[in-house]
């Protein structure tokens, strides 16, 4: 009984990943779909060069057992809950101090967790089956706004630089990447998703 409801605790908690990142990019405009491609482009290259998680996983989810795919989830899951609790935290520290995030920061840290979150949802495919679709027009609705790419890493860089200066040096999650490095990594799909 126990691992019944482990089960589906996990399908629930995949399903809503995969549910909340197709409305959420549904609901985008080109631009901001490009943005969240370009930051989950980069995140994924350091994730899979790594090796913290092949990018064969990424390529081809459906491939994988439901534990493997489980264990690398859970990987980007606890990475992302810990990323959004530590803007939650800021948010909470400057407010005590009488100070206020500013929105730009706000929306730019969170945009780092839903590439994360692209990736969570990319796995879930094969965690769940039932939503491969749901996964597919995901990654069609990032592939479709590469036109925007360079707009979309030029917002990535300067909303960077100016959450660097709110506070002390921090890393630099896209400032120190090699452009032409960052939109080869944009053109990853995953295969398994795109077979004619």
């Amino acid at each position: 009984m126990m691992n019944l409801l482990n089960h589906q605790e996990q399908d629930a908690r995949v399903h809503l990943c995969i549910k909340e990142m197709k409305q959420e990019l549904d609901a985008n405009e080109p631009l901001q779909r490009a943005q969240v491609l370009a930051m989950s482009s980069l995140l994924g290259t350091e994730l899979f060069d790594s090796g913290q998680i092949p990018i064969d996983v990424m390529d081809r989810p459906m491939d994988y057992c439901r534990e493997e795919l489980l264990q690398f989830y859970e990987l980007l899951e606890d990475r992302s809950n810990n990323h959004f609790d530590l803007i939650f935290q800021t948010k909470n520290m400057m407010g005590e101090l009488g100070m206020q995030l500013p929105a730009f920061a706000e929306v730019h840290a969170r945009d780092i967790g839903r590439s994360l979150n692209i990736w969570m949802a990319t796995l879930g495919a094969g965690i769940a089956p039932d939503l491969e679709d749901d996964v597919r027009e995901i990654w069609t609705l990032l592939v479709q706004s590469k036109e925007n790419l360079d707009q979309a890493m030029d917002n990535i860089l300067d909303t960077e630089s100016k959450a660097m200066k709110l506070s002390e040096p921090q890393k630099r999650w896209f400032s120190d990447a090699d452009r032409s490095t960052w939109k080869i990594a944009c053109h990853f799909r995953p295969t398994q998703f795109f077979v004619s």
